[in-house]
């Protein structure tokens, strides 16, 4: 259990927060600490210089190098370390457990099987700890942590590794009764000594006794070299190893893997890999000790519990005084008087304060001053962090009043000790109209009232700014006990006030309750429609999570059906089947049998009704709908179940892929026919078709075999490199993972048919599992913290080779999950993370068939083309495709917003493409009228390549073209060029072309900025409105430029005619934005930056009034404001299109429509427990 920090002891180490004393030695002490995510950590803080001492320093560098090239599942990760600073530090992940020295300690003897699953535990350790070249030196009870998974070896402070050489001898490092002989007589510590210490320790836990304990180290020294240990009370299997282990002479010990092969098998015949994963097995078997100690932040929310919902009301406030915010910024402790806690409380109030700090007796100190006795815990509390973040402005002010009023107060009330100017006015408007979860005390009130009164006093020209503030603070304190009316403005600010705050908890919420969160901001926005409210509404149709369900088991083997709508979790011998839409339980097993046997694993059928479990015998089948046993059974050997064992159903409801280490079967879990494939791994069945496909171990190639003879053709090369398979649902095309980028082949003849794209930041595919759709047109893998949708919509067809682009990747706090699934109707993708199933929406993915291009200025059309004819699709953005209109005639041949353009009204489109008609390769240009969906005039080119850009005149009648270094301008009406200008255009990120209202040309460079400008007429150049140094990052439609300012948050806008331009300032950072655009009105802002989110903000104020795209991974190539302003919309670089409402009603009516519920009277107590509830989304 982690002891109180003493006096002396930091309160932080680099940027952990400490919690408390865990142990302490010669080389360190070591703490239980907390990041600022409220991770818990094991923090080891070094004694000594290493700066000025280069042995010592050299001797830490070995310990991090000799913990991190151990395998972490038998011994504490080491996750961070500082060995530069004046306190040097390694920082671990935290195993909870006791020591076996603790365990034993209090009273707890190891006898029988757990004894000797014990001494497999260590002497696995011991093998992996070897095998990485390493030599622990101080095993003991002390450094064996009893964890739930299995006893962990740690500590390796003077652990040597092979390539290094000890010149020193000694017994100055390491623990005298558990040294070997050969380390008093002056030999330097080898592997033989670990082998000595692992049967001390093996012995100890027998008995209780350290094994050759003594009065003195002369004592200790004469046992250990002389004495002999008696061994009686161990049993049989382990007493002749033990003795062997404590021989004299280290050159007769066995090694570690000669003492695992002994203990796990008797056999000789296993290997290094074999006996660790079997020595693995049996550790993890080992009953788990209960946590020595739960987490801080579980302590405190059980703390919390206890209390009444009164009592609750008062422990922000109590919290949020012990902490404040330094100039810099950073969170730091303070202590404060139990007399300014107490003072002007009624009786009733003042005895229910009392009782919260007896609650948090562990967490508080409670004398004449109360503080926190954890420093860690406004990081390990999850409740606090959430009050420090919606208080974190107002605490430094705060900790200012409250210092100085103690001030005022002890000497006497001077007015020279009064807060004046700046500082009066801050602390005044914070404790009027910003102040949320503290009351200030009597003292505190009485001396921001002298202030006003003496600056009223002192400067009469401020009286009515002074007395508004006087009123506002007094009645804003009406919580205090100042028993004043309330006024409407008090309201106000309350409501604004509480406005904020569950805006900042709907943000916090967002991807744990995404429901919840939806509601908590369009509450916020009921309550006040401050700028926060509205941009959390926003936030809540950006967000991809719609669900989160959580298993109530608290530790569980868990799978998904093949829609994710059904869950499966299994423990305590019960298997319980959860609709994850609903959470209702819809059926299980109430008790499986296992015979206390440990669950490997388990999987469900796709269609849900199939539950396999696997135990250490056998996996076993259950119809988890009526709970009977089905009669197959598929036996697992002792000596294999811990390799590498997967087993699941894929695609077909009676064949389950099994593979255990190198060999795989096909199980028909309907007839039991057992089928085992001449190869590994993973094989996967092909739909509608007796065959699998399969990553062979042999030989690195991807293989196609045909059951039941399993005749081979090879469908994908050899690579010595990780494979992920995935199979469309029709069986005809094969996904391949490979390295970072996935390609598509026929999956009978393994002829390549296309391969994974995508642009920007984009670091390539995650290297998770693969899954199709239902349909076939969208592919997932989840891996490596995250989420990768890649659009395949005709990757079935198989007729020409396509690149497939990726639409969507959404970030995971987990890099564990393993297990993805899309609904049934393709709208929803689900993945297991943990105890929960997040839920997804996907429905904008829902137009495969067709591919964007281009958007007219005014937003009323987009312009694409058929991923199947590719011909010209025109279709209002953000409909349901009803109004959609096709044009066979004119094709679209690639994906390029240079090939389309409209001119300003939307009335005309012109459309790029070859002229086939032609024995030249050329270029030609039809201009298409809408309306009439006819081609109203052609212009052909004397060039080959595609264009880099075109932009119609004002009047529509005439075109400019840039492209292969030339700009032309043609009259549309004659249908003949009126001049061809020379220029070279860099056409990396699409060169900007645009004409101003009075005819001239803007041509912007798409890689430098730089701008050009010619005559409309002539085509002679003109002076440019820009300077060189000057980057301009967008252009729109009648010309205006957008510049980057001299700071990140500026925006520069030039308009044509204007002299120069306007500055606007903006909330956040600008340096990455790749497109912008106004509303009509010119009230809202727009801007897409390179990673594809998507900002909004107010033009006049600067402030940000929401963030409605976050999910886009292509660069965005149109953004444009409906004409009212109401909606926005936004398309891509892959085709898609999205449609975002701005308005409030319409936000507010979207966000409820997809929470689709109101919030239930629990979670109204929770987050506003002082108001009457109201429906958020009811009428």
């Amino acid at each position: 259990m982690a002891q109180p920090l003493i006096d002396g002891d930091p309160q932080r180490l680099g940027r952990y927060w400490l919690a408390g004393r865990l142990g302490s030695g010669g080389q360190g002490i070591v703490y239980e600490a907390y990041d600022a995510d409220g991770t818990r950590v094991a923090i080891k803080m070094l004694r000594g210089d290493p700066a000025a001492d280069r042995e010592l320093r050299e001797r830490m560098d070995r310990e991090v190098s000799a913990a991190r090239r151990v395998a972490s599942f038998c011994t504490a990760r080491v996750l961070d370390a500082d060995l530069t600073g004046a306190r040097p530090y390694i920082v671990s992940e935290y195993v909870e457990g006791p020591t076996l020295r603790g365990a034993v300690t209090a009273g707890r003897r190891f006898a029988g099987d757990e004894l000797h699953r014990l001494a497999v535990a260590i002497a696995t350790a011991l093998t992996a700890i070897h095998e990485a070249g390493v030599v622990h030196r101080d095993l003991k009870p002390d450094n064996v942590l009893l964890g739930p998974d299995g006893p962990r070896v740690i500590d390796f402070g003077i652990a040597r590794t092979l390539e290094t050489t000890i010149t020193s001898t000694g017994i100055a490092n390491g623990t005298p009764t558990y040294m070997a002989p050969e380390v008093f007589t002056g030999q330097r510590a080898g592997m033989p000594a670990d082998v000595f210490a692992w049967g001390a320790v093996v012995l100890f836990a027998a008995t209780g006794e350290d094994p050759f304990r003594g009065e003195s180290l002369g004592a200790v020294m004469h046992r250990v070299l002389s004495l002999d240990p008696d061994l009686s009370v161990l049993p049989g299997s382990l007493r002749e190893l033990v003795g062997a282990a404590l021989a004299k002479d280290p050159a007769v010990r066995p090694t570690a893997q000669e003492l695992l092969l002994a203990l796990v098998s008797g056999d000789g015949k296993l290997d290094i890999a074999k006996l660790l994963g079997e020595g693995r097995r049996r550790a993890g078997e080992m009953s788990a000790p209960a946590a020595d100690e739960p987490a801080l932040g579980t302590i405190a929310e059980d703390s919390y519990a206890t209390l009444s919902p009164a009592e609750r009301k008062l422990v922000p406030e109590v919290f949020l005084r012990l902490v404040t915010v330094t100039p810099d910024g950073e969170l730091s402790l303070c202590r404060v008087p139990r007399e300014d806690l107490l003072a002007g409380r009624p009786p009733e109030e003042a005895a229910s304060l009392a009782r919260v700090l007896a609650a948090f007796s562990y967490l508080i100190t409670d004398g004449e001053e109360v503080g926190l006795s954890r420093p860690a815990l406004p990081h390990a509390w999850p409740r606090l962090r959430s009050w420090i973040r919606t208080n974190r402005n107002g605490l430094a002010v705060y900790g200012r009043i409250a210092e100085a009023a103690r001030y005022w107060h002890a000497r006497g009330r001077r007015d020279a000790d009064l807060l004046q100017g700046g500082s009066l006015d801050d602390a005044l408007r914070w404790a009027a109209t910003e102040r949320r979860d503290i009351t200030l005390t009597p003292i505190e009130r009485e001396f921001l009232e002298a202030g006003a009164a003496l600056t009223r006093r002192r400067a009469r020209r401020n009286r009515v700014v002074s007395a508004v503030m006087a009123v506002l603070l007094a009645v804003a304190l009406t919580a205090g006990g100042l028993a004043v009316r309330q006024s409407a403005i008090a309201a106000a600010q309350r409501d604004e006030a509480d406005a904020r705050r569950i805006a900042a908890i709907a943000d916090d919420l967002r991807a744990s309750d995404p429901a919840q969160a939806m509601l908590l901001s369009v509450a916020a926005w009921r309550l006040a429609p401050v700028p926060e409210a509205r941009t959390a509404l926003t936030g809540s149709l950006a967000q991809p999570e719609i669900s989160v369900f959580r298993d109530p088991a608290a530790r569980a083997a868990r799978a998904l059906s093949g829609d994710g709508r059904l869950m499966v979790s299994v423990s305590d011998d019960e298997a319980r089947l959860w609709d994850v839409r609903t959470g209702a339980r819809v059926g299980g097993v109430a008790k499986l049998g296992t015979g206390g046997r440990r669950v490997l694993g388990v999987t469900l059928s796709p269609s849900g009704r199939v539950l396999a479990v696997a135990t250490t015998k056998e996996i076993r089948l259950w119809d988890v709908r009526t709970g009977r046993a089905l009669p197959h059974r598929y036996p697992l050997s002792a000596g294999a179940v811990e390799f590498d064992l997967t087993f699941r159903f894929e695609q077909h409801e009676d064949l389950m892929m099994i593979t255990i280490g190198q060999g795989s079967d096909v199980w028909n879990v309907r007839t039991g026919e057992l089928m085992e494939v001449p190869d590994c791994c993973r094989p996967i069945p092909i739909p509608g078709e007796n065959a699998v496909v399969l990553s062979s171990l042999k030989n690195g190639s991807v293989d196609r075999l045909s059951l039941p003879d399993f005749r081979r053709t090879r469908i994908g090369e050899r690579c010595d490199c990780h494979t992920e398979l995935a199979v469309t649902p029709d069986g005809g095309t094969l996904a391949l993972g490979r390295d970072e980028a996935i390609s598509f082949v026929d999956s009978t003849t393994g002829k390549e048919i296309g391969s994974s794209w995508a642009e920007g930041s984009y670091e390539g595919w995650n290297g998770g599992e693969l899954r199709f759709s239902p349909d076939g047109t969208l592919l997932a893998s989840v891996g490596d913290g995250s989420v990768q949708i890649y659009r395949t919509a005709f990757v079935q067809h198989r007729t020409i080779e396509e690149e497939y682009p990726l639409v969507m990747e959404h970030r995971i706090t987990s890099t564990s999950s393993s297990m993805l699934r899309f609904d049934g109707d393709g709208k929803v993708l689900r993945y297991l993370d943990g105890d929960s199933v997040v839920s997804l929406d996907i429905a904008h993915l829902d137009d495969p068939g067709t591919e964007w291009i281009a958007m007219s200025p005014d937003a009323r059309l987009l312009a694409g083309r058929d991923r199947r004819s590719g011909a010209l699709l025109l279709s209002a953005p953000g409909g349901d495709g009803a109004g959609r209109v096709t044009m066979p005639g004119i094709k679209i041949e690639r994906r390029h917003q240079a090939d389309l353009a409209f001119n300003r009204d939307g009335t005309l489109l012109a459309v790029t493409s070859h002229d086939h008609d032609s024995d030249e390769f050329r270029i030609k240009i039809d201009v298409v009228d809408i309306a009439s969906r006819t081609v109203r005039r052609t212009v052909l080119l004397d060039i080959a390549n595609p264009l880099d850009a075109m932009a119609f005149s004002p009047d529509s009648r005439r075109l400019v073209i840039a492209g292969e270094g030339r700009v032309m301008m043609w009259d549309l009406t004659r249908g003949r060029m009126l001049w061809d200008r020379k220029r070279e255009v860099e056409n990396a990120r699409e060169p900007g072309l645009a004409f101003t209202p009075d005819g001239s040309v803007i041509l912007r460079d798409g890689v430098t900025g730089e701008v050009v400008i010619f005559d409309g007429d002539t085509g002679e150049p003109a002076d440019s409105p820009v300077g060189a140094a000057e980057q301009v990052v967008d252009m729109a439609a009648d010309g205006t430029l957008f510049i980057l300012g001299d700071a990140p948050g500026r925006l520069r806008v030039w308009r044509p005619g204007s002299a120069a331009p306007r500055d606007l300032t903006l909330d956040g950072s600008l340096r990455t934005v790749t497109k912008v655009t106004f509303s009509a009105d010119g009230r809202l802002l727009a801007a897409a930056d390179t990673d594809g989110t998507v900002n909004v903000w107010d033009a006049a104020t600067g402030r940000q009034v929401g963030r409605p795209d976050t999910e886009h991974v292509q660069k965005i190539v149109a953004l444009a404001f409906s004409t009212d302003g109401s909606r926005l919309f936004v398309l891509d670089g892959t085709g898609d299109q999205r449609s975002y409402p701005l308005g409030p009603d319409a936000l507010v009516a979207a966000v409820c429509a997809r929470a689709g519920r109101d919030l239930s009277a629990e979670e109204w107590r929770t987050h506003l427990p002082e108001r009457d509830q109201t429906p958020v989304c009811g009428s």
